[in-house]
């Protein structure tokens, strides 16, 4: 159920090769909120990249998902441990902005999809999206849930502490996009081992 007060708001724009995406979240209630927004990668060097243009992509039907969310667990996946993204604070009556963009063809990157298939994988499989649908997964913070600065080499990236207990109250801002026109999205292929 939406709490209305908080005011979330989202654009997305054509631009040649890129999806271009703004969102803000106006918290105007009395606690802090945290976003999942900070997905991370891995460079090939082992250092951490941070983009605000990283996001879970994935194609369902003719629709484009855009996600900064913890991810759903899908049935038959079996994982030791579920680490949700890192998160940033909202504070009480804090509007907080954020610009990002994907570049076309749009590839998708869902670990978890990716997971339940059999086979080398690759993002490759030509594909078209004619809508887009934005989600940005946030839970309120208090005595149950807290953020934790985990890692000392980039202090703007918070834990959320105990994980599950955030993930578990997780609530979705979503907002569709109709497109133009169709833009072209590469999906996953899997190719059996031989």
């Amino acid at each position: 159920m939406a709490n209305p007060a908080l005011d979330f708001q989202a654009t997305l724009v054509e631009r040649g090769v890129t999806l271009s995406i703004e969102y803000t979240v106006k918290n105007q209630t009395a606690n802090d909120i945290g976003l999942f927004n900070r997905i991370t990668a891995v460079r090939p060097d082992g250092t951490l990249l941070l983009s605000s243009d990283l996001a879970y992509v994935e194609l369902q039907d003719e629709l484009l998902l855009v996600r900064k969310l913890a991810l759903p667990i899908p049935e038959g996946l079996r994982m030791a441990a579920y680490v949700p993204p890192y998160v940033s604070r909202v504070a009480a009556e804090e509007l907080f902005v954020e610009h990002f963009s994907l570049t076309l063809p749009a590839r998708v990157m869902q670990p978890f999809k990716r997971a339940l298939l059999q086979g080398q994988v690759a993002a490759d499989k030509p594909a078209v999206a004619k809508a887009v649908r934005l989600e940005i997964g946030y839970f309120a913070l208090d005595s149950s849930a807290q953020l934790s600065m985990s890692n000392p080499a980039y202090p703007q990236l918070f834990s959320a502490m105990p994980p599950g207990v955030a993930v578990s109250r997780q609530h979705v801002f979503s907002r569709d996009f109709a497109l133009r026109q169709a833009v072209p999205v590469l999906d996953y292929r899997a190719v059996p081992w031989r």
